[in-house]
């Protein structure tokens, strides 16, 4: 195969390409199986006879935001003693003696230092989520050094 006609292979399949590309593209805002409502007008969509009809979904209902107070019936009260350790994005884990984590949450301002070994005294918050994700969350009541 020569230059020239490798030259008009690759020009051809180009342009074949470009056919087939123009071809599948909408003008924007129109929809496959739209038809004018008349010359000029505004685009309408027709569904096929063949497509199913959306059926509209139920919106969905959203639990309350909590408000810090645990929820009736979604927490359990807890007593663990373990070691303080930093968790991440920020959080305060508890790690007790069997290797089970738990994340920390309110109580006192000042949390003992960082490897400080701790008895808590909490609530187990099934209704929260965090960024911290590394156990159980404990709204902790009372928190003392052992």
């Amino acid at each position: 195969m020569g230059k020239r006609s490798r030259l008009a292979a690759a020009i051809s399949g180009c342009l074949l390409g470009l056919v087939v590309l123009a071809g599948c593209a909408q003008a924007p805002g129109s929809s496959a199986g739209a038809t004018p409502s008349a010359p000029g007008g505004t685009v309408t969509p027709q569904p096929s006879a063949s497509e199913p009809r959306p059926t509209p979904s139920p919106t969905p209902r959203l639990e309350p935001f909590p408000t810090g107070k645990p929820s009736p019936g979604k927490t359990s009260s807890i007593q663990l003693t373990g070691r303080l350790e930093k968790g991440v994005e920020g959080c305060t884990i508890l790690r007790i003696d069997d290797g089970q984590s738990y994340e920390m949450m309110g109580g006192q301002t000042a949390l003992p230092p960082i490897g400080t070994r701790v008895r808590v005294k909490g609530v187990v918050r099934n209704d929260l989520m965090s960024f911290c994700m590394q156990g159980p969350i404990v709204q902790v009541l009372e928190i003392e050094p052992v």
